[in-house]
């Protein structure tokens, strides 16, 4: 992976991240983002200590299971990929990651916080910001 100044973009294996289907554009995104925030953190760099990812994973589709794995397919990844997202941040981001997600994080992430937001007011907590009652 590197970026390009030409195209302004991340390249991968030679093709852009814009010619990619968009579950692999926000996946990508998201591994620049963190890798750009490492950089910073390795070179101490000022940074502001963490990352938002909105949503990496929720366009991504892994591969047709009828596929085979050793096709030419550069967009196949393994049906993980999502758990391998988790599990990296967990182990080798020095930063805070803050992913917004409409999926659960594999289990035995030590260390990582996990909030569910139901939308329920009894229930876990309501949103990302407190709701206030209205009166």
């Amino acid at each position: 992976m590197r970026y390009s100044t030409e195209l302004n973009d991340i390249v991968v294996d030679g093709r852009p991240r814009s010619v990619r289907g968009k579950g692999m554009r926000a996946i990508l995104h998201g591994a620049f983002t963190t890798g750009l925030a490492q950089y910073c953190f390795d070179r101490n760099l000022e940074h502001p200590g963490f990352v938002i990812l909105d949503s990496p994973l929720i366009t991504y589709r892994g591969p047709d299971p009828e596929v085979i794995v050793g096709q030419e397919d550069d967009e196949l990844m393994t049906v993980t990929v999502g758990q391998a997202l988790f599990r990296h941040l967990n182990e080798h981001f020095d930063g805070q990651a803050i992913v917004i997600e409409n999926t659960d994080p594999p289990s035995g992430l030590d260390g990582a916080v996990t909030i569910k937001f139901t939308k329920v007011l009894d229930s876990g907590r309501y949103g990302f910001f407190p709701v206030h009652e209205r009166s």
